[in-house]
């Protein structure tokens, strides 16, 4: 973590009151988070279930360092200050216009949808990994990180 996100997550309070402290309470968190990450069990022949197992993560602490670089780089500031602008005009105006709280809504279901589609492919395809050899797992790997 670089000193700007420590001087940024010193005063956090409980309860996060932009997009940046969420951003910061998440990466924080993330280690929680990834300790209790499963990867699904999957139907092997007929009645037989493989059991879930818990996924394991190395470099924790470099993903969140570059989690942080990714929230604090200066494009991402300006483009959250034009939204977080954006959204409190919207919350201060008088009459509420259904289409846009409609684009709202829609926006938000299409990205809660690609998000949960996204992780539960790379879910699978991790507990696929545990079907390949030993020798091959380096190569899908690497084309699942593509």
């Amino acid at each position: 973590m670089t000193s700007l996100s420590l001087q940024c997550c010193d005063d956090i309070s409980t309860k996060p009151s932009s997009m940046q402290e969420l951003g910061e309470l998440f990466i924080d968190a993330l280690p929680e988070h990834i300790s209790m990450l499963k990867i699904s069990g999957r139907w092997i022949t007929g009645d037989i279930r493989r059991s879930p197992v818990l996924a394991h993560i190395d470099h924790i602490k470099e993903i969140q360092r570059m989690m942080y670089e990714v929230l604090c780089h200066e494009i991402k500031q300006e483009a959250q200050v034009y939204a977080e602008d954006a959204f409190l005009a919207f919350l201060k105006k008088e009459n509420v216009d259904p289409v846009i709280l409609n684009f709202f809504n829609s926006w938000n279901e299409m990205h809660k949808t690609t998000s949960l589609v996204s992780g539960k492919i790379i879910m699978r395809f991790s507990a696929d990994a545990l079907y390949i050899s030993h020798e091959d797992q380096t190569i899908y790997h690497n084309v699942l990180v593509h």
